[in-house]
This record gives structure tokens, C-alpha cells and sequence, in this order.
């Protein structure tokens, strides 16, 4: 399964696209139409594009991005049946738009409760911003802030963006991306409680920052997981001047960086690349 935009050229729109494929590569003829399904939020020239994607334990696919559908980048979900059919018990037939800030909101990573519930991760003008649904693609009221919760780690305006999120055994929430909040871009995670708090045993009020050289080049983390209980975040280090938009730019990867952050917040040393 893949998924991201089709740029309808004729029109001025582009729109979610999946693809689904057999183990042999080729198209699976049983998922929408020919093995493609293309989604349009607005019905008309509105920008809809899908950054993540995960498959729920009932085989519904969930893909999640942005949408400008109400004038401005929101928040955008669909859920498909695994026919790649809408699934009309999700959202408004099917689709989800949730707005932060009246400004730039977009979706680039999921991650699925044991209970269903789900959450989405990206940012918001800048910050970590973290949506909780419930299974049919209503807010969970019961998280943050009428089921949103944003992150500034300068509490002054910097940059941040939470690339990936993963939900622990206890049920705490980790995300990660890259934060200017020192000058530069460091890695950045915040860890928050099930209610979505953050959580103070984790690092400093519930944030770890990491800079790799101590020479202000950009600490970009892409990935999240947590094996062993650790929580371990890969991503690039990048030089000269980095664009990021709804659509990202990223220029010139250096060197591929990995580390490893303890229960609590802090680097472990013992072992940084396993």
C-alpha cells in the first residue's frame, strides 16, 4: 500500500492518492478502481495531499495529510474500507478535516491505541501538534484540549514538527521531529501523559532536545520507536538553509544520525546504533 497526491493537471487540484499492490508488484485489482483510489476533500480545486498511512487490525486504511478544503491547511483524514471504498461510519463520509489554528495544520505520522483510538501527529504554525479520535473520527474530548494538543519547546515561537509518534505499553505518547528552539534544528522529542499532559519524568517538563555537533548543523529525525523500552529516533543531519512548507523541501543530507534516548529522557550511551 502507498500513498501521497495525484496532481490533476486539467483541474488546478490535487488530492489524496492510494495504491495498492500484490506481492508480485503489480496493482490489486480488487482496492478501488484498477488498484487506485484517488480522494478530493472539497469536490472542487481544494489541495489535499497524504503524508502517512497505517492499516487498523480490521484491515480499514487510515491515510492522514492536509487539506485546504475550508480555506485554510487543516488537519485531513480518511478512513477506507479495505476495498478502498470510503467507509461512511468514519467521520463525514469517511473524511475528517480538524483546524488548530486557522493556519497551516498538517498531518505526517499516525499511531493506533490497543483500544482504537487514534492518534495523529504533525504540527500547527510551527509547533508539535498532536489530534486524539475516536474509532468513528470524532475528537476525544478527554485529550488536551477538546482532543488537540500543540507543543512550543521555546514557549517564544520556534520551529517544530512531529515527523513520527508511537504509543507505549503504558500508553504514554512519544513524538519526535526536528526543533530550532536552540538556534539551530536539533532532534526534539516529547513524551506525553494518555491525556495528553506532557509528562515530566521525561527529560526536562516532558522534553529532550539533541544536537549532534554542538556547531549548529540541522538535526532532522524522521523515525520513531521504541524497542526494549527505549526510544530510539533516526533521521539526517542537513547543511545550508532548509524550506519546510506543506509541501517539504529538504536540501543536501549529510550523514545518516541515530541515537538512543533512556526511559527517562536521557541519551543512552551504552548502545546508540542497535
Amino acid at each position: 500500500m502507498a500513498a501521497g497526491i495525484t496532481d490533476i493537471l486539467c483541474c488546478n487540484t490535487e488530492n489524496f492518492a492510494l495504491a495498492r499492490y500484490n506481492p508480485d508488484g503489480t496493482l490489486d485489482a480488487t482496492f478501488g478502481s484498477a488498484g487506485k483510489v484517488i480522494t478530493d476533500f472539497s469536490g472542487s480545486d481544494s489541495d489535499d495531499y497524504a503524508y502517512a498511512l497505517a492499516i487498523q487490525s480490521d484491515a480499514k486504511i487510515l491515510a492522514g495529510g492536509f487539506s485546504n478544503a475550508n480555506g485554510f491547511y487543516d488537519f485531513a483524514l480518511a478512513r477506507y474500507n479495505p476495498d478502498g471504498a470510503l467507509d461512511t461510519s468514519f467521520g463525514s463520509s469517511g473524511k475528517v478535516l480538524t483546524d488548530f489554528v486557522n493556519e497551516q495544520d498538517v498531518i505526517y505520522s499516525f499511531a493506533i491505541q490497543s483500544d482504537g483510538e487514534i492518534v495523529a501527529g504533525g504540527y500547527s504554525f510551527g509547533d508539535f501538534a498532536l489530534a486524539r479520535y475516536d474509532p468513528d473520527g470524532t475528537l476525544d474530548r478527554s485529550f488536551g484540549s477538546g482532543g488537540k494538543v500543540t507543543t512550543d519547546f521555546s514557549g517564544s515561537g520556534s520551529f517544530e514538527i512531529a515527523f513520527a509518534i508511537a504509543i507505549q505499553s503504558d500508553g504514554k505518547i512519544v513524538a519526535t521531529g526536528p526543533s530550532d528552539a536552540s538556534g539551530s534544528y536539533d532532534f526534539a522529542l516529547a513524551r506525553y501523559n494518555s491525556n495528553g499532559t506532557l509528562d515530566a519524568s521525561f527529560g526536562s517538563a516532558g522534553i529532550v532536545m539533541t544536537d549532534f555537533s554542538g556547531s549548529g548543523s540541522f538535526d532532522w529525525p524522521t523515525a520513531l520507536g521504541h524497542p526494549s523500552r527505549r526510544q530510539d529516533c533516526g533521521g539526517r543531519r542537513f547543511r545550508r538553509r532548509l524550506r519546510v512548507s506543506p509541501v517539504q523541501s529538504l536540501t543536501l543530507p549529510l550523514l545518516g544520525s541515530q541515537n538512543r534516548v533512556g526511559r527517562s529522557g536521557s541519551l543512552d550511551h551504552l548502545a546508540p546504533f542497535l
